[in-house]
């Protein structure tokens, strides 16, 4: 099966074939990287694919995206469409990197913060708790700007940030890394 061929053409509107890529590429895992071809290539539909099918795979296959973490990395980056970076987003607490990249991947994530898009924000806001569950410094960090999306943010983002800050205060212990809302809602 040619991959990219199966994902390409329609419009942003529509998954299209990923549902059949997807088992497709767990049953040949050669074919990973060349859904990472499709997500660096310059049509925009096949690179929100590729990154939804990949994104799909990492959940149950994380130790494949090992010999890919630097690619992916640099496609976080330098990627500004909102479908690639909502699906990186998710990928990179999954992927085993190391320290080195793992800081890398928690500043992406902070600048994403920023982004216009609220899945792109509420993926990260997620990502970012997922690498500060074992990481009491990150924790701290994370409950105001959590908090700030509680007070300031989309409904989504309110949403999100509220269940997270729920978590991380439960997750902290005896208060270490917990938020200070946590802490009054205690």
């Amino acid at each position: 099966m040619d991959i990219l061929s199966v994902l390409a053409g329609g419009d942003r509107r529509s998954i299209g074939r990923v549902g059949a890529v997807v088992p497709f590429v767990l049953a040949h895992p050669e074919q990973l990287p060349v859904l990472l071809d499709g997500m660096e290539g310059e049509d925009e539909v096949l690179r929100m694919r590729c990154a939804d099918a990949a994104e799909k795979i990492s959940i149950s296959r994380p130790d494949w995206f090992v010999p890919l973490r630097s690619r992916l990395l640099r496609l976080a980056r330098t990627s500004v469409q909102q479908e690639l970076r909502w699906h990186i987003a998710q990928m990179l607490p999954r992927i085993g990197l190391d320290a080195s990249q793992r800081d890398v991947a928690i500043t992406i994530l902070l600048e994403y913060l920023r982004d216009r898009s609220r899945i792109v924000t509420t993926s990260s806001m997620t990502s970012l708790f997922e690498f500060a569950r074992e990481d009491p410094p990150l924790q701290r960090k994370l409950g105001p700007i959590l908090e700030r999306f509680l007070a300031h943010g989309s409904a989504a983002e309110r949403s999100r940030a509220g269940r997270l800050l729920r978590e991380l205060g439960s997750s902290a212990g005896r208060g270490e890394g917990r938020s200070e809302s946590a802490r009054r809602n205690r």
